[in-house]
């Protein structure tokens, strides 16, 4: 039987006409782009950066949009990149020597990679930033002055180069996010928790309750992300005290070295009643989130969140435009519950609730070295932190405003930092201390949460495994140290040249930059020598024991 012929023959070609014809229409767009900045007609800034939530990509659109309308000789592009590929990608990218124009700093480019490739910023932050000229109280303040941190902190600001890096712009902080829905029809009310017992009860409760049809619902939409916002506070509250004696530096915080060497030395350990207590409120809070959200993703626990299969998640407030744009229900956000004043069950080694007074700022770009346009893209960062420019940034995106006189919106009044409070504890993830440490955990976390595990199994197994991996890490913190201490010299001399000179390349701050970086390759240097002594001293056979 012979097939009938389709009365249609032009179908077949329908769609391969349609994909050529839009491979022609992009070839065209990338092309008369290229010809448009190769004429000198415009100048195109490329930013890129790892924020791939529709608000931060929003938002720096209609910042961009807004400068391209002061500057018609300028066009701002954006390339959103997935984190998981993003350090991979921007090394790349600065390795070929045709980087974008703005690069958003990620924990993970580090000092070496900022002194090779990136621009040093220290000298414009010194300067008034040109776009805030009609407002009287920013006017004629240094650029630098008109940020909530004065750029003082990571990633703008590296430690062991003393020197600025990047521009940021936004600021989040961590809280809890509950399905007001879900909580009214358990509880009978939309009042969230405010403290820590209130916190578990609400927790349990949950745990029991049958719902419609008899759905049952997980207190915590957990993941191995969306985890540490309590395991980390929780553990560094109860451990509030111990971190006060082994604070070397006085600088109200336990760095991972101080960490790391107390637990050698045997000046704290996993028997004291502290850390046993916080390890307690850590099982318990790990048994409330979803089973095995140590093996989860971030996407995993928003995806459990705004399917109602859980009533709370904790994030951050970078999560905060998703979750209210997927939900189908009201979201209430509440900050993370402490014990109460005065409430020893959960032992006495905390002071109280953890300050969030030394919170940093984010989206954070730097220029590199080779960008194509560098001026370009330097004045669109004064922009970007102008009042109006970071007033849209903020609005669109969510996020918290990063500089001096943009207005908060009342609904992000709840993420503001709270300032009141005492600095942290120690680290319950080891991840200050380094990566060996912190892959120790990692493996052991299972001994504290599992409905098999116990606070006795996780602590024998992190007191066994834990000092090879300390020695490890703390050996690669002294080549770090001494690398970061020789790097500094090159800018040093530049430095002392201007103090001495000051006629041939004045710097009205040089003989202040200087001090501070010969101080800080000095404390490089000097926690370099002290950790060498101290693992000398350690026998690796003595095992931890605790003097509390």
């Amino acid at each position: 039987m012979t097939p009938r012929a389709s009365g249609r023959p032009w179908l077949p070609w329908m769609g391969m006409t349609f994909l050529v014809a839009m491979f022609v229409w992009s070839i065209f767009q990338y092309a008369s782009r290229h010809i448009e900045e190769a004429i000198g007609d415009v100048k195109i800034v490329r930013i890129a950066h790892f924020n791939l939530e529709p608000g931060v990509r929003d938002a720096v659109d209609a910042v961009a949009r807004l400068y391209e309308s002061h500057r018609p000789d300028v066009r701002i592009e954006q390339m959103a990149v997935p984190e998981r590929v993003y350090t991979q990608w921007v090394r790349v990218q600065l390795v070929g020597g045709h980087p974008p124009d703005l690069i958003a700093l990620h924990a993970s480019i580090n000092s070496e990679l900022l002194a090779t490739h990136f621009s040093p910023l220290g000298a414009a932050m010194e300067a008034p930033n040109p776009w805030r000229k009609d407002d009287p109280d920013m006017a004629q303040l240094p650029w630098r002055n008109t940020f909530l941190d004065g750029v003082t902190s990571r990633p703008a600001f590296d430690v062991n180069l003393m020197e600025v890096y990047g521009v940021p712009s936004l600021q989040v902080t961590t809280r809890l996010y509950y399905n007001r829905d879900l909580w009214r029809e358990i509880f009978g009310n939309e009042i969230p928790p405010s403290t820590l017992e209130e916190f578990l009860d609400a927790c349990r409760v949950i745990q029991t309750y049958d719902g419609k049809n008899g759905r049952r619902y997980t207190p915590i939409a957990g993941s191995q992300a969306n985890s540490s916002p309590l395991t980390d506070r929780y553990f560094a509250a109860q451990t509030q005290r111990i971190g006060l004696t082994l604070d070397s530096r006085r600088a109200l915080m336990t760095r991972g070295p101080d960490q790391a060497l107390g637990f050698l030395r045997g000046e704290w350990s996993y028997a004291d009643e502290p850390v046993r207590s916080g390890l307690a409120i850590l099982r318990e809070v790990g048994r409330m989130m979803t089973p095995g959200f140590a093996q989860l993703r971030r996407d995993d626990a928003v995806f459990h969140f705004v399917q109602e299969r859980a009533v709370m998640i904790a994030s951050g407030l970078w999560d905060a435009y998703g979750l209210r744009t997927q939900a189908a229900f009201q979201i209430g956000v509440f900050p993370v519950p402490y014990p109460a004043p005065g409430d020893t069950s959960h032992g006495t080694g905390a002071l109280g609730p953890v300050t969030e007074a030394g919170t940093g700022l984010t989206f954070t770009l730097g220029l590199p070295k080779e960008a194509t346009n560098p001026d370009e893209a330097l004045d669109f960062l004064r922009f970007l932190t102008s009042t109006e420019g970071n007033r849209i940034l903020s609005e669109r995106s969510g996020w918290l405003p990063g500089v001096l006189g943009t207005p908060v919106d009342p609904a992000l009044r709840v993420f503001l930092p709270e300032m009141d409070g005492f600095p942290r504890g120690l680290g319950y993830a080891w991840g200050e201390v380094g990566p060996d440490s912190r892959r120790i955990h990692e493996s052991s976390l299972h001994l504290l949460v599992n409905q098999t595990g116990s606070v006795d199994t996780y602590a024998q197994k992190m007191t066994e495994a834990l000092p090879r991996a300390i020695r490890s890490d703390l050996l690669r913190t002294v080549a770090v140290n001494r690398r970061n201490a020789d790097s500094c010299d090159l800018s040093a001399g530049a430095l002392l040249r201007r103090v001495m000179m000051p006629s041939e390349n004045p710097a009205a701050d040089a003989l202040s930059r200087l001090a501070a970086m010969t101080e800080t390759q000095i404390l490089s240097l000097w926690e370099a020598a002290m950790i060498v002594g101290d693992i000398t001293d350690i026998k690796p056979a003595a095992p931890p024991v605790s003097s509390h």
